[in-house]
Protein backbone atom coordinates (compact mmCIF):
# COMPACT_ATOMS: atom_id res chain seq x y z
CA UNK A 1 0.00 0.00 0.00
CA UNK A 2 1.41 3.55 -0.97
CA UNK A 3 0.91 6.66 1.24
CA UNK A 4 1.61 9.86 0.78
CA UNK A 5 2.89 10.32 4.21
CA UNK A 6 5.79 8.17 3.71
CA UNK A 7 5.27 4.62 5.41
CA UNK A 8 3.28 1.47 3.94
CA UNK A 9 1.84 -1.32 6.01
CA UNK A 10 1.53 -4.45 5.19
CA UNK A 11 -0.65 -6.74 7.78
CA UNK A 12 -0.35 -10.58 7.45
CA UNK A 13 -2.92 -12.24 10.27
CA UNK A 14 -1.76 -16.03 10.38
CA UNK A 15 -4.02 -18.63 12.15
CA UNK A 16 -2.80 -21.41 12.91
CA UNK A 17 -5.31 -23.96 14.50
CA UNK A 18 -3.36 -27.66 14.97
CA UNK A 19 -2.06 -29.22 18.11
CA UNK A 20 1.31 -28.57 16.92
CA UNK A 21 0.89 -24.97 17.22
CA UNK A 22 -1.37 -25.03 20.54
CA UNK A 23 -3.79 -22.79 18.16
CA UNK A 24 -1.60 -19.97 18.29
CA UNK A 25 -3.47 -16.90 16.47
CA UNK A 26 -0.58 -14.15 15.66
CA UNK A 27 -1.06 -11.10 13.37
CA UNK A 28 2.41 -9.75 11.84
CA UNK A 29 2.50 -6.05 10.65
CA UNK A 30 5.25 -5.06 8.70
CA UNK A 31 6.20 -1.58 9.05
CA UNK A 32 7.58 0.05 5.50
CA UNK A 33 7.64 3.27 3.27
CA UNK A 34 6.62 4.45 0.30
CA UNK A 35 9.38 4.06 -2.19
CA UNK A 36 10.74 0.86 -3.97
CA UNK A 37 13.55 -0.07 -2.31
CA UNK A 38 11.20 0.09 1.31
CA UNK A 39 8.70 -1.98 -0.90
CA UNK A 40 10.80 -4.28 -2.35
CA UNK A 41 12.02 -5.44 1.46
CA UNK A 42 8.95 -5.28 2.77
CA UNK A 43 7.41 -7.42 -0.08
CA UNK A 44 10.55 -10.07 0.08
CA UNK A 45 9.98 -10.42 4.09
CA UNK A 46 6.33 -11.03 3.28
CA UNK A 47 6.55 -13.88 0.73
CA UNK A 48 9.24 -15.21 3.34
CA UNK A 49 6.58 -15.25 6.04
CA UNK A 50 4.47 -16.67 3.79
CA UNK A 51 6.52 -19.64 2.67
CA UNK A 52 7.23 -20.55 6.07
CA UNK A 53 3.55 -20.89 7.29
CA UNK A 54 3.18 -23.02 3.87
CA UNK A 55 6.06 -25.36 5.09
CA UNK A 56 4.72 -25.46 8.62
CA UNK A 57 2.18 -28.05 7.23
CA UNK A 58 -0.81 -26.61 9.29
CA UNK A 59 -3.80 -28.22 9.70
CA UNK A 60 -6.52 -27.59 6.84
CA UNK A 61 -8.67 -25.71 8.72
CA UNK A 62 -5.56 -23.41 8.98
CA UNK A 63 -5.40 -20.12 6.68
CA UNK A 64 -3.28 -17.25 5.51
CA UNK A 65 -5.53 -14.12 5.59
CA UNK A 66 -3.39 -10.89 4.06
CA UNK A 67 -5.18 -7.51 4.83
CA UNK A 68 -3.95 -4.04 4.12
CA UNK A 69 -4.85 -1.04 6.87
CA UNK A 70 -6.53 2.14 5.85
CA UNK A 71 -3.94 4.68 3.82
CA UNK A 72 -2.02 7.76 6.00
CA UNK A 73 -4.96 9.79 4.33
CA UNK A 74 -6.89 8.26 7.19
CA UNK A 75 -4.23 8.61 9.85
CA UNK A 76 -0.83 10.29 8.82
CA UNK A 77 1.18 9.34 12.17
CA UNK A 78 0.96 4.95 11.59
CA UNK A 79 4.70 5.32 11.79
CA UNK A 80 4.63 5.89 15.58
CA UNK A 81 2.33 2.74 16.17
CA UNK A 82 -0.08 3.94 18.57
CA UNK A 83 -2.78 5.05 16.06
CA UNK A 84 -2.44 1.37 14.88
CA UNK A 85 -3.88 -0.21 17.78
CA UNK A 86 -7.94 0.67 17.40
CA UNK A 87 -8.02 -0.58 14.14
CA UNK A 88 -6.30 -4.35 15.18
CA UNK A 89 -8.23 -4.45 18.51
CA UNK A 90 -11.50 -3.76 15.93
CA UNK A 91 -10.69 -5.94 12.94
CA UNK A 92 -8.64 -8.70 14.85
CA UNK A 93 -9.54 -8.71 18.99
CA UNK A 94 -11.72 -11.57 18.84
CA UNK A 95 -9.79 -14.01 16.54
CA UNK A 96 -5.87 -13.18 17.36
CA UNK A 97 -4.18 -13.85 20.34
CA UNK A 98 -0.83 -11.59 19.39
CA UNK A 99 0.14 -8.76 17.48
CA UNK A 100 3.22 -8.53 16.08
CA UNK A 101 5.51 -5.93 14.81
CA UNK A 102 8.40 -5.42 12.76
CA UNK A 103 9.67 -2.92 10.19
CA UNK A 104 10.82 -4.64 6.44
CA UNK A 105 14.52 -4.64 7.61
CA UNK A 106 13.53 -7.61 10.46
CA UNK A 107 14.56 -11.30 9.72
CA UNK A 108 11.83 -13.20 10.85
CA UNK A 109 11.65 -17.49 11.45
CA UNK A 110 7.96 -18.41 12.04
CA UNK A 111 8.66 -21.37 13.62
CA UNK A 112 10.39 -19.99 16.41
CA UNK A 113 8.27 -17.11 16.78
CA UNK A 114 5.19 -19.30 17.25
CA UNK A 115 6.75 -21.40 19.62
CA UNK A 116 8.26 -18.98 21.63
CA UNK A 117 4.91 -17.28 22.12
CA UNK A 118 3.61 -20.20 22.79
CA UNK A 119 5.38 -19.99 26.34
CA UNK A 120 3.63 -17.14 27.71
CA UNK A 121 0.49 -16.64 29.34
CA UNK A 122 -1.80 -15.71 26.07
CA UNK A 123 -4.34 -14.76 28.72
CA UNK A 124 -2.34 -11.91 30.20
CA UNK A 125 -1.85 -8.54 29.48
CA UNK A 126 1.80 -8.91 28.44
CA UNK A 127 4.54 -7.53 25.55
CA UNK A 128 7.38 -8.60 25.08
CA UNK A 129 10.52 -7.86 22.93
CA UNK A 130 14.21 -6.77 23.19
CA UNK A 131 14.60 -4.33 25.86
CA UNK A 132 16.16 -0.47 25.23
CA UNK A 133 17.15 1.42 27.68
CA UNK A 134 18.78 4.90 28.30
CA UNK A 135 21.73 5.32 30.14
CA UNK A 136 21.31 9.41 30.75
CA UNK A 137 18.73 11.48 29.53
CA UNK A 138 18.38 12.91 26.13
CA UNK A 139 16.96 15.08 23.92
CA UNK A 140 15.15 13.03 21.47
CA UNK A 141 13.27 11.30 24.59
CA UNK A 142 12.12 15.06 25.57
CA UNK A 143 14.57 14.64 28.85
CA UNK A 144 12.30 11.92 30.26
CA UNK A 145 14.30 9.82 32.53
CA UNK A 146 12.78 6.78 34.88
CA UNK A 147 13.65 6.70 38.49
CA UNK A 148 15.13 3.51 37.45
CA UNK A 149 16.45 3.46 33.90
CA UNK A 150 16.97 -0.34 33.90
CA UNK A 151 13.43 -1.24 34.59
CA UNK A 152 11.93 1.28 31.86
CA UNK A 153 12.54 -0.07 28.87
CA UNK A 154 11.26 0.35 25.09
CA UNK A 155 11.40 -2.50 22.08
CA UNK A 156 14.19 -2.22 19.93
CA UNK A 157 11.39 -2.29 17.05
CA UNK A 158 13.62 -4.08 13.91
CA UNK A 159 13.99 -6.52 16.29
CA UNK A 160 10.03 -7.44 16.26
CA UNK A 161 7.72 -7.59 19.73
CA UNK A 162 4.42 -8.62 20.62
CA UNK A 163 1.75 -7.69 22.45
CA UNK A 164 -1.11 -9.76 23.55
CA UNK A 165 -4.66 -8.40 22.48
CA UNK A 166 -5.85 -8.81 25.89
CA UNK A 167 -3.58 -5.69 26.46
CA UNK A 168 -4.15 -3.97 23.34
CA UNK A 169 -7.64 -4.12 24.89
CA UNK A 170 -7.43 -2.69 27.61
CA UNK A 171 -5.46 0.70 26.24
CA UNK A 172 -7.27 3.55 26.42
CA UNK A 173 -6.32 5.11 22.66
CA UNK A 174 -8.36 8.43 23.97
CA UNK A 175 -6.03 8.81 26.82
CA UNK A 176 -3.25 10.37 24.72
CA UNK A 177 -4.91 12.63 22.39
CA UNK A 178 -6.73 14.22 25.82
CA UNK A 179 -3.55 14.32 28.19
CA UNK A 180 -2.49 17.89 28.61
CA UNK A 181 0.71 16.84 29.20
CA UNK A 182 1.37 14.81 25.85
CA UNK A 183 4.07 16.38 23.78
CA UNK A 184 3.14 17.57 20.50
CA UNK A 185 5.82 16.10 19.00
CA UNK A 186 6.85 12.60 17.80
CA UNK A 187 10.23 11.50 17.44
CA UNK A 188 10.93 8.00 18.99
CA UNK A 189 8.11 5.88 18.47
CA UNK A 190 9.42 3.00 20.20
CA UNK A 191 9.65 5.26 23.64
CA UNK A 192 6.91 6.93 23.23
CA UNK A 193 4.72 3.77 22.19
CA UNK A 194 6.29 2.38 26.39
CA UNK A 195 5.20 6.09 28.03
CA UNK A 196 1.70 5.44 26.39
CA UNK A 197 1.56 1.90 27.42
CA UNK A 198 2.87 2.84 30.62
CA UNK A 199 4.29 1.81 33.65
CA UNK A 200 1.64 -1.00 34.91
CA UNK A 201 2.78 -3.13 31.87
CA UNK A 202 6.21 -2.85 31.30
CA UNK A 203 8.03 -4.44 28.02
CA UNK A 204 9.38 -7.84 29.42
CA UNK A 205 12.97 -7.82 27.60
CA UNK A 206 13.37 -11.67 26.32
CA UNK A 207 16.72 -11.24 24.32
CA UNK A 208 16.90 -14.93 23.49
CA UNK A 209 13.33 -14.92 21.82
CA UNK A 210 13.78 -11.22 19.80
CA UNK A 211 17.02 -10.00 19.57
CA UNK A 212 19.51 -7.42 18.85
CA UNK A 213 21.99 -9.54 16.73
CA UNK A 214 21.67 -13.15 14.62
CA UNK A 215 21.53 -15.92 17.11
CA UNK A 216 20.45 -19.50 16.33
CA UNK A 217 17.51 -19.53 18.80
CA UNK A 218 16.09 -16.00 17.71
CA UNK A 219 12.95 -15.80 16.33
CA UNK A 220 13.49 -12.65 15.01
CA UNK A 221 16.43 -9.60 14.63
CA UNK A 222 17.46 -6.90 12.76
CA UNK A 223 19.22 -7.48 9.28
CA UNK A 224 22.08 -5.13 9.37
CA UNK A 225 20.99 -2.19 7.03
CA UNK A 226 22.96 -2.74 3.88
CA UNK A 227 24.03 -0.26 0.81
CA UNK A 228 22.91 -0.41 -2.18
CA UNK A 229 25.04 -0.07 -5.91
CA UNK A 230 26.20 0.82 -8.07
CA UNK A 231 27.17 3.79 -5.62
CA UNK A 232 26.95 7.27 -6.27
CA UNK A 233 29.39 9.30 -7.92
CA UNK A 234 30.93 11.97 -5.48
CA UNK A 235 30.28 14.12 -8.67
CA UNK A 236 26.49 13.42 -7.94
CA UNK A 237 25.88 15.06 -4.30
CA UNK A 238 26.33 18.87 -3.36
CA UNK A 239 26.68 20.05 0.29
CA UNK A 240 24.83 23.19 1.38
CA UNK A 241 26.36 23.83 4.91
CA UNK A 242 24.54 26.36 6.50
CA UNK A 243 26.61 28.80 9.31
CA UNK A 244 26.86 32.32 10.47
CA UNK A 245 29.85 34.70 11.58
CA UNK A 246 29.98 33.32 14.67
CA UNK A 247 31.16 29.58 13.89
CA UNK A 248 33.29 31.13 10.88
CA UNK A 249 36.38 30.53 13.31
CA UNK A 250 35.68 26.75 14.72
CA UNK A 251 32.97 24.88 13.74
CA UNK A 252 33.94 25.71 9.76
CA UNK A 253 37.38 24.36 10.36
CA UNK A 254 36.47 21.46 11.25
CA UNK A 255 34.59 20.77 8.63
CA UNK A 256 36.52 21.17 6.27
CA UNK A 257 39.32 19.06 8.22
CA UNK A 258 37.25 16.16 8.18
CA UNK A 259 33.97 15.48 5.86
CA UNK A 260 33.81 18.05 3.88
CA UNK A 261 37.38 16.44 2.31
CA UNK A 262 35.28 13.98 1.07
CA UNK A 263 33.29 16.37 -0.99
CA UNK A 264 33.54 16.89 -4.46
CA UNK A 265 31.50 20.09 -4.56
CA UNK A 266 30.67 21.73 -0.44
CA UNK A 267 29.59 25.60 -0.30
CA UNK A 268 29.36 27.59 3.21
CA UNK A 269 26.30 29.40 3.28
CA UNK A 270 26.55 32.28 5.57
CA UNK A 271 24.93 35.85 6.85
CA UNK A 272 28.49 37.20 5.84
CA UNK A 273 30.88 36.41 2.87
CA UNK A 274 34.26 35.53 4.04
CA UNK A 275 36.79 35.05 1.56
CA UNK A 276 39.14 33.48 3.22
CA UNK A 277 37.05 30.45 4.16
CA UNK A 278 35.34 30.88 1.74
CA UNK A 279 31.56 31.61 2.30
CA UNK A 280 28.92 32.75 0.64
CA UNK A 281 26.70 35.26 1.58
CA UNK A 282 22.59 34.90 1.48
CA UNK A 283 21.92 37.94 1.47
CA UNK A 284 19.41 37.03 4.79
CA UNK A 285 20.31 38.09 8.42
CA UNK A 286 20.88 35.95 11.28
CA UNK A 287 18.18 34.61 13.83
CA UNK A 288 18.84 32.89 16.79
CA UNK A 289 16.80 30.17 16.04
CA UNK A 290 13.92 29.63 13.35
CA UNK A 291 16.56 30.19 10.42
CA UNK A 292 13.87 29.54 7.47
CA UNK A 293 13.92 32.50 4.96
CA UNK A 294 17.67 32.11 5.58
CA UNK A 295 17.61 28.05 4.39
CA UNK A 296 14.75 28.52 1.70
CA UNK A 297 17.45 31.11 -0.15
CA UNK A 298 20.52 28.57 0.14
CA UNK A 299 18.34 25.74 -1.25
CA UNK A 300 17.61 28.58 -3.83
CA UNK A 301 20.71 29.55 -4.40
CA UNK A 302 22.37 25.53 -4.47
CA UNK A 303 19.37 24.46 -6.70
CA UNK A 304 20.65 26.97 -9.50
CA UNK A 305 24.67 26.33 -9.16
CA UNK A 306 23.51 22.25 -9.47
CA UNK A 307 21.15 22.53 -12.31
CA UNK A 308 23.14 25.66 -14.45
CA UNK A 309 26.77 25.24 -13.96
CA UNK A 310 27.39 21.78 -12.37
CA UNK A 311 24.75 19.75 -14.61
CA UNK A 312 26.15 16.24 -12.58
CA UNK A 313 23.66 16.63 -9.47
CA UNK A 314 21.59 14.43 -8.55
CA UNK A 315 21.24 14.74 -4.02
CA UNK A 316 21.72 18.34 -2.14
CA UNK A 317 22.46 17.90 0.80
CA UNK A 318 21.75 20.28 3.56
CA UNK A 319 23.74 20.26 6.99
CA UNK A 320 24.18 22.31 9.73
CA UNK A 321 27.84 23.25 10.68
CA UNK A 322 27.97 20.89 13.73
CA UNK A 323 26.73 18.24 11.33
CA UNK A 324 29.02 15.18 11.76
CA UNK A 325 28.66 12.75 8.19
CA UNK A 326 30.42 10.30 6.31
CA UNK A 327 30.16 11.46 2.40
CA UNK A 328 31.41 8.07 1.37
CA UNK A 329 28.24 6.11 3.13
CA UNK A 330 26.17 9.03 1.87
CA UNK A 331 27.02 8.09 -1.64
CA UNK A 332 26.05 4.33 -0.51
CA UNK A 333 23.15 4.88 1.01
CA UNK A 334 21.52 7.57 -1.35
CA UNK A 335 22.24 5.13 -4.43
CA UNK A 336 19.24 3.11 -2.98
CA UNK A 337 16.83 5.72 -3.91
CA UNK A 338 15.75 7.60 -6.86
CA UNK A 339 16.48 11.62 -7.31
CA UNK A 340 12.53 12.18 -6.38
CA UNK A 341 12.67 11.26 -2.98
CA UNK A 342 13.63 13.18 0.82
CA UNK A 343 15.72 10.98 3.04
CA UNK A 344 16.45 11.98 6.93
CA UNK A 345 15.48 11.14 10.44
CA UNK A 346 12.01 11.64 10.28
CA UNK A 347 9.75 13.62 13.60
CA UNK A 348 6.01 14.14 13.53
CA UNK A 349 4.00 17.27 14.61
CA UNK A 350 0.41 16.55 16.00
CA UNK A 351 0.40 12.99 13.88
CA UNK A 352 -0.91 11.02 16.92
CA UNK A 353 -4.22 13.03 16.27
CA UNK A 354 -4.12 12.76 12.16
CA UNK A 355 -4.16 16.30 11.59
CA UNK A 356 -0.37 17.41 11.75
CA UNK A 357 2.27 16.50 10.03
CA UNK A 358 5.49 14.35 9.55
CA UNK A 359 9.11 16.38 8.71
CA UNK A 360 12.76 15.55 8.49
CA UNK A 361 14.61 17.07 11.53
CA UNK A 362 17.63 19.03 9.86
CA UNK A 363 20.76 18.94 12.27
CA UNK A 364 21.27 14.77 11.17
CA UNK A 365 21.71 16.43 7.68
CA UNK A 366 18.62 16.42 4.65
CA UNK A 367 18.68 14.65 1.35
CA UNK A 368 17.39 16.59 -1.38
CA UNK A 369 16.54 14.73 -4.80
CA UNK A 370 17.36 16.93 -7.77
CA UNK A 371 13.82 16.26 -8.92
CA UNK A 372 11.84 16.87 -6.03
CA UNK A 373 13.80 20.25 -4.82
CA UNK A 374 12.60 21.85 -7.98
CA UNK A 375 9.00 21.76 -6.78
CA UNK A 376 10.10 22.90 -3.11
CA UNK A 377 12.67 25.79 -4.45
CA UNK A 378 9.09 27.19 -7.00
CA UNK A 379 6.65 26.50 -4.20
CA UNK A 380 7.45 26.63 -0.29
CA UNK A 381 7.67 29.94 1.03
CA UNK A 382 8.23 30.83 5.09
CA UNK A 383 5.61 32.59 7.36
CA UNK A 384 8.33 34.23 9.26
CA UNK A 385 12.23 35.07 8.93
CA UNK A 386 12.81 32.80 12.16
CA UNK A 387 10.15 30.10 11.69
CA UNK A 388 11.38 27.01 12.09
CA UNK A 389 12.68 25.67 8.30
CA UNK A 390 12.55 21.91 8.68
CA UNK A 391 8.99 22.11 9.91
CA UNK A 392 8.27 24.84 7.61
CA UNK A 393 9.62 22.15 5.17
CA UNK A 394 8.24 19.21 6.35
CA UNK A 395 4.16 21.38 6.00
CA UNK A 396 5.16 22.42 1.84
CA UNK A 397 6.34 19.12 1.21
CA UNK A 398 3.09 17.79 2.84
CA UNK A 399 1.08 20.07 0.58
CA UNK A 400 3.27 19.13 -2.16
CA UNK A 401 2.09 15.21 -1.50
CA UNK A 402 5.71 14.38 -2.14
CA UNK A 403 6.57 11.60 0.52
CA UNK A 404 9.52 11.52 2.96
CA UNK A 405 11.96 8.94 3.57
CA UNK A 406 13.04 7.97 7.32
CA UNK A 407 16.46 6.51 7.78
CA UNK A 408 17.62 4.90 10.67
CA UNK A 409 21.46 6.42 9.58
CA UNK A 410 20.82 9.91 10.14
CA UNK A 411 20.89 10.76 13.51
CA UNK A 412 19.83 14.57 14.96
CA UNK A 413 21.30 13.99 18.38
CA UNK A 414 24.76 12.95 19.55
CA UNK A 415 25.72 8.83 20.02
CA UNK A 416 25.40 8.72 23.35
CA UNK A 417 21.74 9.92 23.07
CA UNK A 418 20.72 6.75 21.29
CA UNK A 419 21.15 3.35 22.55
CA UNK A 420 23.72 0.97 21.24
CA UNK A 421 21.64 -1.97 20.24
CA UNK A 422 19.68 0.58 17.78
CA UNK A 423 23.02 2.51 16.42
CA UNK A 424 24.44 -1.22 15.83
CA UNK A 425 21.61 -1.85 13.29
CA UNK A 426 23.54 0.13 10.52
CA UNK A 427 26.61 2.15 9.99
CA UNK A 428 25.51 5.69 10.80
CA UNK A 429 25.93 7.95 8.05
CA UNK A 430 25.45 10.90 10.34
CA UNK A 431 24.99 12.36 14.07
CA UNK A 432 24.44 16.49 14.54
CA UNK A 433 26.41 18.87 17.95
CA UNK A 434 29.38 19.55 19.48
CA UNK A 435 27.67 20.23 22.86
CA UNK A 436 29.74 18.30 25.56
CA UNK A 437 31.59 15.88 23.15
CA UNK A 438 34.89 16.12 20.89
CA UNK A 439 33.45 16.43 17.63
CA UNK A 440 36.66 14.32 15.87
CA UNK A 441 36.11 11.97 18.70
CA UNK A 442 32.78 10.78 16.98
CA UNK A 443 33.88 11.20 13.37
CA UNK A 444 36.61 8.90 14.00
CA UNK A 445 35.06 6.84 15.62
CA UNK A 446 31.33 6.32 14.18
CA UNK A 447 31.80 7.97 10.53
CA UNK A 448 35.58 8.07 9.83
CA UNK A 449 34.48 4.78 6.57
CA UNK A 450 36.98 1.82 6.41
CA UNK A 451 35.97 -0.07 3.05
CA UNK A 452 34.92 -3.37 4.97
CA UNK A 453 31.95 -1.48 6.32
CA UNK A 454 30.37 -0.29 3.08
CA UNK A 455 28.30 -3.82 2.71
CA UNK A 456 25.96 -3.58 -0.29
CA UNK A 457 22.51 -5.42 -1.27
CA UNK A 458 21.51 -5.87 -4.63
CA UNK A 459 17.63 -4.32 -3.86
Amino acid sequence: MNVPGGISIFLIALLYKSFALDSTHVVIVILSQENSYHETNAEYLKESILHQAESLQVSHNSKVIVEVLPDEKTHIGYWTIIPLFPRLVRDHGKNSIWIYFCEDSTIINLKRLISGLQKFDKTQKIWIGFGLNDEEPTIIHHFAFPEDPTVFKYPLISAGFAITTSLLKELNFRKILDSDKESEFSIDASHELALYIGETYPLKHKPSLFCDKPNESCASYPNKIKYCKPTLDVNEIYFAVKTCHKYHLNRVPFVQKTWGKEAKYIKFFSDIGNDTIPTTQVGIKNTERGHCLKTMKILKMALEEATNILKTIKWVILADDDTILSVRRLQSHLSCYSPDSIVGERYGFKVLRGHGYNYLTGGGGIAFGIDTLHDIVNFCNCPQIDSPDDMVLGLCIATLNISLTHSSLFHQARPMDYPSSYLDIGYPVSFHKHWNVDPMLVYTKWLSVPSSDLIHTEL
